[in-house]
């Protein structure tokens, strides 16, 4: 008989229901022992009396991702803001490291409001009924294997990380594993594309991946010997002059890039060398020989103003190495001593190894950094000076205003060449 009952007490619950009248429903379906049901009933009520951002967040705790996410429109719409801080209901995959250098989504770490009397905790996450329309949508695709349509709602949420994740799971998942490792490669995602080159049975281009990898490190000299055992002589070339840049020696770099087909670079080096010798005609010689003649006001431009910075940035090089040869004349006398060096010792030296620019030589090393490396942001200038952000913002305020660099972009994005 209480089975009978129990089962008229739910046909009366769908009866009411199919009436609108959901209170009633809500009563029968608590009488029928089905709480679920009646919550479910409940949010159904909600909606229909348009209070879409409570129905959204009782679809939500009960695991109804696809309803929620259309509540949460429908919320979003009429204007209605999540009622409580809660957590996002996140794909698993999104909530942490996916690959060899993939990032948990970005809302994984979304600001929760502080903690007092009223609030939950750092776990509470406080976003829009946009978001969480979009949250909801990516994990019902993802549930269901449908990840071109996730990284569309990943894309809507500016989340590119998880978007080229799904991707690539979408790829995976056609069996293209090429097409995943090309969409990595282009990302310099290396390693992971690596990965999947492997399991494609490609054995070159895991090797190509893995030297890829170790120029983006900047391990050029061993890229240039992976590169010559892979058969790619310009390449290695391209490395080892990139290499020979980097430490000053221009004249190597040149040649360098003369093997590796990169004239613009190779003439930009041997203009640099010139101009560490203080030689102007050398200079002009080497942009006409280069056959670029274009590249003379950019290389060249005022004969005192360009004398001026050879000056400095010889200036420049001889404390660099006066700094280096003092740094292994103490480490070489550390090393002869018996005793352990004080600890006092031990922290100089870890400090040595990051000394910052006397205010004095910052311009001169500022130039020699964009010199170097053009299109540096004020931060990558700072950690090539081994300097912070605050000295060197004024001298390349100075430096912008003398005329001596110029700025390209705006705010974080600017980036500075040689005027």
């Amino acid at each position: 008989m209480a089975a009978v009952a129990a089962l008229l007490t739910k046909e009366a619950a769908r009866g009411w229901e199919e009436l609108a009248e959901y209170q009633s429903a809500i009563r029968a379906w608590q009488r029928a022992g089905r709480p679920d049901e009646g919550q479910r009933c409940a949010a159904r009520r909600d909606l229909a009396e348009g209070r879409f951002n409570r129905a959204a967040e009782a679809l939500e705790e009960m695991g109804d991702f696809p309803a929620a996410a259309d509540a949460w429109a429908k919320a979003e719409d009429a204007g209605q803001p999540p009622l409580t801080p809660r957590p996002l209901p996140l794909p698993d995959a999104a909530r942490r490291s996916w690959s060899a250098g993939g990032k948990a989504a970005r809302l994984t770490r979304a600001p929760a409001p502080r903690r007092g009397p009223r609030s939950p905790g750092r776990s509470a996450q406080v976003v829009s009924a946009r978001v969480r329309s979009l949250v909801c949508t990516a994990r019902v695709a993802e549930d269901a294997g449908r990840f071109e349509v996730a990284a569309d709602a990943w894309k809507m949420l500016a989340e590119p990380e998880q978007v080229l994740r799904c991707r690539v799971a979408h790829l995976e998942r056609a069996g293209d594993l090429p097409g995943a490792a090309r969409l990595l490669e282009s990302r310099e995602r290396f390693e992971a594309a690596a990965t999947r080159w492997e399991r494609a049975g490609d054995a070159r281009s895991v090797a190509r991946c893995h030297v890829l990898h170790e120029e983006k490190r900047g391990s050029m000299l061993k890229a240039a010997e992976d590169w010559e055992a892979l058969g790619e002589p310009e390449r290695a070339a391209n490395c080892r002059a990139i290499h020979a840049f980097r430490e000053g020696n221009y004249e190597e770099a040149a040649r360098g890039y003369d093997a590796a087909g990169q004239p613009e670079m190779a003439v930009t080096a041997r203009v640099l060398a010139a101009q560490m010798k203080m030689d102007y005609e050398a200079a002009e010689r080497a942009v006409e020989e280069s056959g670029l003649p274009d590249m003379r006001k950019a290389l060249i431009g005022d004969r005192a103003i360009w004398l001026a910075q050879g000056r400095e940035m010889a200036a420049a090089r001889a404390r660099d190495e006066a700094r280096e040869a003092r740094k292994q004349k103490r480490s070489t006398r550390l090393s002869r001593a018996a005793t352990v060096p004080h600890p006092d010792d031990r922290a100089s030296a870890r400090s040595g190894a990051r000394q910052a620019p006397d205010p004095t030589e910052l311009a001169a090393a500022i130039i020699d950094a964009v010199t170097r490396y053009p299109g540096l942001t004020c931060e990558g200038i700072a950690e090539a000076v081994q300097s912070s952000t605050d000295p060197v913002k004024p001298h390349l305020a100075a430096l912008t205003a003398s005329g001596r660099l110029r700025k390209v972009g705006r705010a974080r994005g600017t980036r500075y060449h040689l005027a």
